[in-house]
């Protein structure tokens, strides 16, 4: 799933990171205090929903995206949880803020039948769906930092790495910019594919959803030495030389 020719997983993750988190809070906020609720009810509940349609749109986006870079472990499963909570969150804050307005309703201009005039077990009662509401807005900040916390270790984790001249084990040293093969080997997967081309390691990780010839030409080579496939298929390859460098973290120690 792309759009404008960008994988539409990123773009769609921009909103359910905003409008996931701003509902759960607006859930507490109007549990808290009673007299936002009338005012904002409607909104809370238009964010509630499209917060709800975007993290589904994130999770088959994200599952469209995988097939094409490979599974990001544990992203996929908090992605996955995600939208589940945030249904149920939307069920159970939309209930409350309806049950909310029957009881405004009831209650009247001139506050018959208010709750102090109730029964002490129908007052806690009434309770109930505002406790639950509340706890599914706290589940849900909690999974949503999750699923973002898991995804940016996937997805940067190694370039960080790289960028800093950080040795990826503390029993392999290095110096700045320069890599062994064991290093390099400790990057196989597609959420961080590091390889080594002709005496230099490159991070490809970035490369893999937009290399022309397919994913897979890519992720055949992560943790390996991509030598002998890369000049097989690029070495009178134009393109492809000026291309590589693009990628290149250090060098390799023989």
């Amino acid at each position: 799933m792309t759009f404008d020719g960008l994988p539409l997983h990123p773009l769609v993750v921009h909103a359910v990171v905003v409008l996931l988190p701003l509902g759960a809070l607006g859930v507490l906020a109007l549990v808290s205090v009673r007299r936002w609720r009338e005012r904002y009810a409607g909104l809370l509940g238009l964010v509630l929903v499209l917060a709800t349609a975007s993290a589904f749109v994130a999770k088959l986006s994200g599952e469209s995206l995988a097939e094409q870079v490979g599974s990001p472990a544990k992203h996929e499963v908090w992605g996955e949880r995600l939208p589940w909570a945030a249904l149920a969150l939307l069920l159970l804050g939309g209930g409350w803020l309806v049950l909310e307005r029957r009881r405004r309703s009831a209650i009247g201009p001139d506050g018959a039948h208010d709750v102090a005039d109730r029964p002490a077990s129908s007052s806690l009662v009434s309770m109930l769906p505002a406790v639950l509401a509340a706890v599914a807005a706290i589940t849900v900040l909690w999974m949503t930092f999750m699923t973002g916390h898991s995804g940016a270790t996937a997805s940067w984790a190694g370039r960080t790495a790289a960028t800093s001249g950080a040795a990826p084990s503390p029993s392999i040293t290095s110096r700045e910019g320069q890599y062994t093969m064991a290093q390099v080997a400790e990057h196989a997967t597609a959420a961080s594919c590091w390889s080594a081309i002709n005496g230099d390691v490159y991070d490809l990780t970035t490369w893999i959803p937009q290399h022309p010839g397919g994913a897979n030409a890519v992720r055949s080579i992560c943790g390996t030495d991509g030598s002998a496939g890369f000049n097989s298929r690029h070495a009178a390859t134009k393109e492809a030389q000026e291309k590589l460098p693009e990628f290149k973290i250090g060098t390799l120690l023989r």
